[in-house]
């Protein structure tokens, strides 16, 4: 009886221990995979912080709520994530870093240091997004315009397909990339105001990400596009490294690859019927060449915005790049994975009949239903159509809504995306980590894409995942010396 309990208790102990990684060091690369100081390996499971965390410590610091950043970091502890993405900038709401050329908030610099300062408490690492594509505040149309750059506007167009020739232009002008470099000296020389430490110096930022989702579509045969940006990226590279070789860089793409290359059949494909199909090879990315001089290679998953919903799609599409990491020598990073019901019906609001979907939803019907009812009818795709009918019933029939779609979509989802993962991992493959979008403050509605605590999703799939991948790392790969 003895003998029996004593092998219980062992299993136990050694399934929920885990491996604490030199907290102390900076992260390096070594054999493909991520190292700390001490040449042990490590894996990471995380989380995207987007702008909530920095608004979460707006609110704290400057109007009085509670610490919901200290909450997050405690609960990732538990959860074994130990990766988060931050934005070295704002979305146009309440925390916009840089209002002007080599102008900042103090206040909201001084937030995004509390945060930082918490993850080192934690031993949570962070990857920094330096700037975005999407974001007009401080984002590359801000750049664009601070460098003089003037762009039409083109009616009629949703949102993101607007001012693309100053977009275009912003990878090859000399003031914008000089206005780029001064704000990324900027967050390298910036001094923690809670603990002093510089951010080049502090080994809690183990990696800056140069420009989250980069594109320029205007050029849409992809002739100049792709090499626009891959000197853009090439020169980057190296001007970071001019500020600090401590930390790692990557580029921060959605991993793409450029018509012709050998990779281009792993891009995402859109629906059958879509006009749209093959846009992702010419919007100016290119994997591969984009992250030759990368320390390691992000790239993200979004499967609803790319109208390739198959999880068949996630798995190649996660295949791929390893293949490519591979054969660069460096590390794979799944920056940003998304799929959930507001996804769903943010399709069918963008691109159906926005008034039908609106009161589906405030009447809490199954409007997913709405929108493969819609979709299909508008495209007159009655075989897609059938299949889309019988999938989203398999997750209503469970449950209404937004709840049965988490569990009948996004769960099953996340389980091929996590599934593939650790099957990479198992296999010593060039992969390193993976971080979801995102994780919303609990009571607090993280948006259309995001995962609260209180999910399915979080509790039945994040949660054991991340103790996974934590408890994966510890291996000796190389020395302590590199």
């Amino acid at each position: 009886m003895m003998r029996w309990l004593f092998a219980v208790v062992v299993a136990v102990l050694s399934a929920t221990s885990t491996y604490a990684y030199d907290a102390k060091g900076f992260i390096k690369v070594c054999r493909g995979r991520f190292a700390d100081s001490n040449g042990k390996s490590w894996y990471f499971a995380g989380w995207n912080g987007y702008t909530t965390m920095v608004d979460d410590a707006f609110n704290h610091l400057y109007n009085g709520k509670p610490d919901l950043v200290d909450q997050r970091f405690r609960q990732a502890r538990s959860a074994g994530l130990t990766a988060v993405r931050l934005w070295a900038h704002g979305d146009g709401g309440l925390t916009t870093l840089q209002t002007g050329p080599g102008q900042y908030d103090a206040r909201v610099f001084r937030s995004l240091d509390y945060v930082i300062y918490k993850a080192r408490q934690y031993n949570v690492r962070v990857l920094m997004s330096v700037t975005t594509y999407w974001q007009d505040a401080d984002g590359i149309l801000a750049f664009a315009r601070w460098a003089g750059l003037t762009y039409p506007k083109i009616s009629n167009t949703p949102y993101f397909q607007e001012q693309w020739a100053a977009k275009d232009k912003f990878w090859t002008n000399a003031r914008a990339k000089q206005l780029y470099k001064n704000h990324l000296r900027t967050m390298y020389n910036r001094v923690n105001s809670f603990n002093n430490i510089q951010y080049k110096n502090d080994w809690a930022i183990f990696a800056w990400g140069l420009f989250n989702e980069p594109r320029c579509p205007a050029s849409q045969n992809g002739v100049g596009c792709t090499g626009r940006i891959t000197n853009w990226g090439n020169e980057m590279f190296g001007y970071a490294r001019s500020l600090s070789r401590k930390q790692l860089l990557t580029f921060g793409e959605e991993g793409f690859f450029a018509k012709g290359t050998q990779y281009q059949n792993c891009n995402p494909y859109g629906v059958p019927g879509n006009v749209k199909a093959g846009w992702a090879k010419t919007v100016g990315q290119d994997f591969k060449s984009q992250n030759a001089r990368g320390d390691f290679a992000e790239f993200h998953l979004w499967p609803v915005n790319w109208q390739t919903m198959a999880p068949q799609f996630a798995a190649k599409w996660i295949q791929c790049h390893v293949s490519v990491c591979k054969q660069l020598g460096k590390p794979c990073v799944l920056g940003e994975v998304s799929h959930s019901a507001g996804s769903l019906m943010q399709s069918c609001m963008l691109r159906l009949f926005p008034p039908l979907c609106s009161f589906a939803n405030q009447v809490d019907v199954t409007y997913i239903y709405v929108w493969a009812i819609m979709r299909g009818l508008k495209r007159s795709e009655p075989l897609a159509l059938l299949v889309r009918v019988l999938q989203f019933g398999r997750a209503l029939g469970r449950n209404e809504g937004k709840r049965g779609a988490i569990a009948g979509i996004r769960n099953p989802y996340y389980g091929v995306v996590y599934k593939t993962v650790r099957n990479k991992v198992s296999n010593y493959e060039n992969f390193g980590g993976d971080m979801f979008w995102q994780w919303g403050s609990d009571g607090v509605p993280p948006g259309q894409n995001g995962v609260v605590t209180g999910d399915s999703t979080f509790k039945n799939l994040i949660v054991p995942h991340g103790r996974w991948m934590k408890n994966r790392s510890g291996g000796n790969i190389c020395t302590a010396s590199g």
